[in-house]
């Protein structure tokens, strides 16, 4: 069963519940104040006629024609008839409602007629005056005040306006109904696609319900689509940091092979450190891998440990000189610290690749230069060059994932390798910092927090 109908249907039980509830309760308490004031009535005729008959009774000049005409104004229902008898029981008066028989028959029917028949009582009242009987009068009246014609009439009308008020509120209650529920359906139906297009992941905008517990189910919807988005999104970035850092140990191994087979470089101690070396990255990237592709992760597990920087940089240089001195771009250091850093050996060397290989692309003549200084409290790597520049406009953006600068495109690259610089550094509490002039080329500088082991 649909809501709407569901809706309609409890609606429909609760308003009919209502209604006829609330028509029980007015109907009772209107059939009792009726009641009351048909009593009140009656008791104020017989007031009234015992009053007049006294004061008639001891006026010589009132005769019993002119007393009948006035008692005859009290036939009102639920009076039939009156007798009035002397104090020998004589009948002195009578009259009666001619049309009571005729008027019941049209508007009861004869079953209802002849039923209401032996209905009928008599009550007896003594007409005193100063303490002297002066008479008696007797009243004839249907049996109760509310089985009287009028009481009967009432009760009729006011059950069958309870039945027309009834339907017309039923039929209102159904209209509002149908106009609430098709409203109700029209949001969850939005809200029920909505969440639909969510699980396939084609995502619609969605019109907010003005309803605000299907409101609440919609932006709640909302923030699960935009997290399942966003785990997306740093799943992919993820894995394409994976993809890029793999590059760099393979691509130093291919140029290495290559210099080997075109008898550039010759197998030696050396060259097999090299090898090894990138080897080992590539094993790190590989062991990582899990965590890496882990979106629910906010970062990787650091290793740190004494690094001695002047011997990773060498490392570093000697694996890329090749690739540098193919392109004819001379590759030089300066500075000789031989300070040991508390820090992540595989992260830090993934920021000074990622920055020479970015400085390699972008230089098509001249030179890299590396240099290094220790501060007390922190050391300061700066990676220059001399290739194209940055727009300053796109200085604020570059260490963004996927960023390229206009200046770029012509060159391949996937807009990874500074926001993994950018990543890094974060992980291992150190800054970076750029300056560049299109044209003449760019200085990057890193400064890392010193954390000295002596040994």
């Amino acid at each position: 069963m649909s809501i709407r109908k569901l809706w309609l249907i409890v609606l429909t039980l609760v308003a009919t519940l209502s209604i006829a509830i609330n028509a029980l309760i007015l109907t009772s308490l209107t059939d009792r104040y009726f009641r009351t004031y048909l009593s009140e009535t009656y008791d104020e005729h017989i007031d009234q006629m015992i009053t007049y008959i006294v004061g008639s009774l001891n006026e010589a000049t009132i005769s019993y024609r002119q007393m009948a005409i006035e008692l005859e104004s009290h036939l009102d229902d639920p009076i039939v008839k009156i007798k009035l008898y002397d104090t020998q029981g004589s009948l002195l008066i009578q009259v009666e409602d001619r049309d009571y028989d005729r008027r019941d028959m049209g508007r009861m029917g004869m079953m209802d007629f002849m039923f209401r028949i032996g209905e009928e009582e008599v009550d007896s009242f003594d007409v005193m005056n100063n303490g002297v009987l002066l008479g008696k009068l007797n009243i004839t009246k249907q049996s109760s005040a509310e089985s009287s014609v009028i009481a009967m009439m009432f009760k009729s009308r006011l059950f069958i306006n309870s039945l027309i008020s009834t339907g017309f509120a039923i039929v209102i209650t159904l209209l509002v109904g149908a106009y609430i529920s098709k409203r109700m359906s029209k949001d969850l139906t939005d809200t029920a696609r909505f969440a639909s297009n969510i699980q396939i992941g084609n995502p619609i905008e969605n019109k907010p319900s003005s309803i605000k517990e299907i409101n609440q189910i919609q932006s709640s919807l909302q923030d699960l689509n935009t997290r399942l988005r966003l785990k997306q999104k740093s799943r992919k970035t993820l894995i394409d940091q994976l993809i890029h850092q793999s590059k760099t140990p393979l691509t130093i191994l291919k140029s290495h092979v290559e210099a080997i087979e075109d008898g550039v470089i010759q197998i030696s101690k050396e060259e097999l450190t090299i090898f090894q070396d990138q080897i080992d990255h590539l094993n790190n990237i590989l062991s990582n891998m899990s965590t890496m592709i882990d979106a629910e992760k906010e970062s990787e597990v650091l290793t740190f440990e004494a690094v001695d920087i002047q011997n990773l940089l060498n490392q570093i240089i000697l694996g890329i000189r090749s690739q540098f001195d193919k392109k004819g771009i001379e590759l030089r250091m300066f500075g000789n610290t031989k300070i040991k850093l508390l820090t992540d050996p595989y992260k830090l060397s993934q920021v000074i690749y990622n920055l020479l290989t970015n400085a390699y692309k972008y230089t098509e003549k001249g030179h890299v230069e590396i240099s290094v200084r220790d501060y007390s409290d922190h050391l300061t790597i700066t990676i220059s060059d001399t290739g194209i520049g940055i727009e300053p406009s796109d200085i604020k953006n570059i260490f963004n994932a996927y960023y390229r600068g206009a200046s770029t495109t012509r060159i391949s690259g996937e807009g990874i390798g500074l926001y993994v610089v950018k990543e890094n550094l974060n992980q291992l509490g150190g800054t970076i910092e750029v300056k560049s002039t299109p044209g003449k080329g760019s200085t990057f500088t890193l400064s890392l927090p010193i954390k000295e082991t002596q040994d």
